[in-house]
């Protein structure tokens, strides 16, 4: 079986933890509670780090303590603040040139 992404890892350890607190909350054992799932002797295994329950497993046991597990996205990205473009300086309107008046001086056409 290959190891979850970092962030995966992270989710699943806060579920883990969440449900866990769960049940010290309602004061049920873990053997009572995997009973109750179908999976005797796992839950000890799952919080403690010793196994990964499978999403099935884990749904079964967040339904057996009263809780659901949402997906939901992620939040955008943070951007810092837009800025507007930057424009070149302004430069003084360029004089119209006729054909012909290329290289000539001032009054010498």
């Amino acid at each position: 079986m290959s190891e979850a992404p970092p962030s995966l890892s992270a989710a699943r350890d806060a579920v883990i933890a969440i449900l866990r607190a769960r049940r010290k909350a309602l004061r049920v054992s873990q053997a009572a509670l995997g009973a109750q799932i179908g999976s005797k002797g796992s839950v000890a295994d799952w919080e403690c780090g010793r196994a990964t329950p499978r999403l099935g497993n884990l749904i079964r046991w967040a339904r057996a303590l009263d809780c659901t597990i949402a997906i939901t996205p992620p939040p955008p990205p943070s951007r810092p603040p837009s800025r507007p473009p930057s424009r070149p300086p302004s430069r003084p309107p360029r004089r119209a040139r006729r054909r012909g008046d290329a290289g000539c001086a001032p009054g010498t056409r």
